[in-house]
C-alpha cells in the first residue's frame, strides 16, 4: 500500500507547495495532512487534459484561482493569463508571487461572481468581449456563476477544463468507529455533482461536454492525519476525539496507513 514518492500526487506538485513556502501555508491553499493520492487521480488528470489544449496562442482565464500557483504555471505556455478570484487575501499572495516570477503576460483581478439564482450580487468578468479561449476552473466557481457572461467574453470554439471534488463517501467499514467523524463521509450524489456542469449547459443548449469520475484512494499515514484530512467546522477539536480516532486508525491500517476515497468530477466544455 505504501508509496515511495514524497509528495501527494505524481504531478500536481504545486499541491504541495505551501510545504516549503510558509507565505502559501499562511495565507493561501493548503491541504495541512500527511497523504499520497494513487496515481489516476483527478488532480493530474486535469493537468493533462490541460496540457492538452494549451498553446502559445493561448489567451487563459482562470477563475477561482486562489493565490495563483496554476495560473503562474501556465503563464509561459500561453499568450496571456487573466485569473480572478474573490478573496482578496488570496489576491495579495498572487500578486506576490507574480511580481517574483519575473512574468508579463499575467493579471490577476478581484471578482465576486454569482448565478441567476443566487441571493447575492455578481458579475459581469472583467473580461473584454472575445477576448479567451481557453478557461480554468479547478476546484472554483461553479459554472452557472459565469456562463452567462463567458459567453460575451469566450470565443467561438472556447474550451473550459474543470474540477469538482466530489467528497469521500461512502464510507469506509470502520466510519461507526468514529461517530464524531461519520457525516464527514456523506456526500452528495454523482447525478447531484454533475448537474453543477450539466444544468447551465443544458439552459444554453450546448451538448459539447464530457465528464470523468475519478475515485482512487488516498492514503493517509496517522490518525491525527486522519482526523485533518475530514475536520471541519462541525467536528469537536482533536483534543476530543483523539482516542476514537487513533483506536480507529491503528486497528483499521495495513502497512502503516488507512485508506479514504478521493473522488474528483473532471469534465470539459466546447462553447459553440
Amino acid at each position: 500500500m505504501l508509496h515511495s514518492r514524497l509528495t501527494s500526487y505524481a504531478r500536481a506538485h504545486d499541491m504541495d507547495r505551501w510545504k516549503t513556502d510558509g507565505r502559501i501555508a499562511a495565507r493561501g491553499f493548503t491541504h495541512p495532512w500527511d497523504s499520497v493520492v494513487a496515481d489516476g487521480n483527478g488532480e493530474d488528470f486535469f493537468l493533462d487534459l490541460l496540457e492538452e489544449h494549451l498553446t502559445p496562442e493561448s489567451d487563459v482565464l482562470d477563475v477561482g484561482c486562489g493565490h495563483g500557483d496554476l495560473t503562474l504555471a501556465v503563464a509561459p505556455r500561453a499568450r496571456s493569463v487573466v485569473g480572478i478570484e474573490r478573496h482578496y487575501d488570496l489576491l495579495e499572495l498572487a500578486g506576490e508571487l507574480l511580481q517574483e516570477s519575473g512574468l508579463t503576460n499575467v493579471t490577476f483581478t478581484e471578482a465576486e461572481l454569482a448565478g441567476p439564482d443566487e441571493d447575492h450580487p455578481g458579475g459581469p468578468l472583467p473580461l473584454p468581449d472575445d477576448s479567451v479561449d481557453l478557461v480554468v476552473d479547478r476546484r472554483g466557481p461553479a459554472l452557472k456563476r459565469y456562463l452567462d457572461d463567458l459567453r460575451r467574453v469566450a470565443r467561438p470554439g472556447t474550451v473550459i477544463i474543470g474540477m469538482h471534488p466530489a467528497g469521500t463517501a461512502p464510507p469506509p467499514p470502520w466510519a461507526d468507529r468514529v461517530p464524531a467523524l461519520r457525516h464527514r463521509f456523506i456526500s452528495p450524489g454523482h447525478d447531484a455533482i454533475a448537474r453543477w456542469v450539466t444544468d447551465p449547459l443544458a439552459r444554453h443548449g450546448i451538448t459539447g461536454y464530457r465528464l470523468w469520475w475519478i475515485d482512487v484512494p488516498e492514503y493517509l499515514y496517522s490518525a491525527r492525519a486522519l482526523y485533518d484530512r475530514l475536520a471541519d467546522d462541525t467536528v469537536p477539536p482533536w483534543e476530543a476525539v483523539e482516542v476514537e480516532v487513533t483506536a480507529a486508525f491503528d486497528d483499521n491500517q495495513t502497512e502503516g496507513a488507512v485508506a479514504l476515497r478521493h473522488i474528483r468530477l473532471v469534465w470539459t466544455v466546447e462553447l459553440p
